[in-house]
């Protein structure tokens, strides 16, 4: 007897997540779709999405982390995080979705962005969020 799931089964919890994600996702303001569609489906780099959308760079790294986040509350049926009690959360928030993506970070950028986690749980929080909705998103949007 096997221990795995069926492709049955596999493809019905494909369905079901799927669904999930479609329905969250409906429920996004329309430039979070759009840039969740160029990074997590189409996997653009951030200089792409920039040149496609006509935005600068940290403009697309906070819209990009703050729509995984919106969809993260979404799929979780709550609202994000409010950025109160961090003064540096935008700052945060362009280095977290830089160093998700690969992309480069300013010289010095990553070792704050960790220090400033340390003590800063809802950024930690942040980081997680960010984290699982893209693994959501890119799971529920593969052929």
């Amino acid at each position: 007897m096997s221990g795995g799931a069926s492709s049955g089964d596999q493809s019905s919890l494909r369905e079901a997540v799927a669904a999930e994600l479609a329905a969250a996702t409906a429920r996004l303001a329309e430039p979070e779709r759009q840039i969740l569609e160029l990074r997590e489906h189409r996997r653009l780099s951030h200089a792409q999405i920039a040149g496609e959308l006509e935005l600068d760079d940290d403009a697309v790294a906070e819209l990009i982390a703050r729509a995984r986040l919106e969809l993260r509350a979404r799929l979780r049926g709550s609202e994000p995080e409010a950025d109160a009690g961090c003064a540096e959360r935008r700052r945060a928030l362009i280095a977290l979705a830089r160093r998700q993506d690969g992309e480069l970070l300013a010289a010095g950028e990553d070792d704050w962005v960790r220090e400033h986690m340390a003590g800063c749980p809802p950024c930690e929080r942040a980081h997680a969020a960010m984290y699982e909705a893209s693994a959501c998103y890119r799971a529920a949007t593969q052929p």
